[in-house]
């Protein structure tokens, strides 16, 4: 008996010590112009802009998350460029938006720069002067690409009435949808966004709207900046 239980104390002890041995890939979000955004989303949309609004209770809609799915061109060619901004409306009472974050159902690229020289190092860009605010940093967990977990993304300030630049990242998977979390200080709202999705299928029934998600056949103003 004491055999085995020094056993299992020795199992419980390694697997603690391995959990906390999991890196996260963080880092600034790569900023890039106007231009390479363009370059690398004329492949056209792989799935149209989804609008979702949120809500931090007890008041009414205090803003909006838009998520559209390009494929790759130029540098980007063979991936899914997926891409995001945040919209809090003014008038709003809220508090500051610091944060977003969700699973990543597939795998993203950790390195795209590996693929090609042209492309970040770091997994995660943004589009300068494309809204009012630029984000801090953008972290996955766990670092895996083959490993699919969960996307987080750091915002300075985002007051009522700012709407966030355009943010995202590359992925060799077709999207799905999930709930997002986003932060507005100590509450929580639950917008919908696009994520890499597991299996083809699956993307494709969510792209069409076949859940009910509110599609949109045109860009958005915000994407046609």
């Amino acid at each position: 008996m004491k055999a085995m239980s020094k056993f299992w104390t020795a199992l419980v002890v390694g697997v603690a010590v391995m959990i906390a041995a999991i890196p996260s890939w963080a880092g600034p979000l790569t900023t890039i112009t106007l231009a390479q955004f363009t370059a690398w989303t004329a492949g056209g949309i792989a799935a149209p802009p989804i609008v979702h609004t949120f809500d931090f209770l007890p008041s009414g809609t205090d803003g909006d998350v838009a998520s559209v799915v390009f494929y790759g061109a130029g540098a980007a060619a063979g991936l899914f460029v997926y891409v995001y901004q945040i919209t809090h409306y003014s008038g709003s009472s809220e508090f500051n938006i610091n944060g977003m974050s969700f699973d990543l159902l597939g795998p993203v690229i950790l390195n795209p720069s590996l693929i090609n020289p042209v492309l970040p190092a770091t997994f995660a860009f943004q589009v300068s002067g494309t809204g009012d605010v630029d984000l801090n940093d953008a972290t996955t967990y766990p670092i895996a690409s083959t490993s699919p977990g969960s996307v987080s993304f750091t915002i300075p300030t985002l007051s009522p009435g700012q709407q966030t630049w355009l943010f995202g990242f590359f992925s060799p998977s077709p999207p799905t949808t999930v709930v997002a979390e986003l932060r507005d200080t100590d509450r929580y709202a639950s917008p919908l966004v696009y994520t890499p999705s597991p299996e083809p299928s699956v993307g494709i029934m969510f792209g069409l709207g076949l859940l009910g998600v509110p599609l949109f056949g045109v860009l958005r103003r915000r994407f046609a900046k």
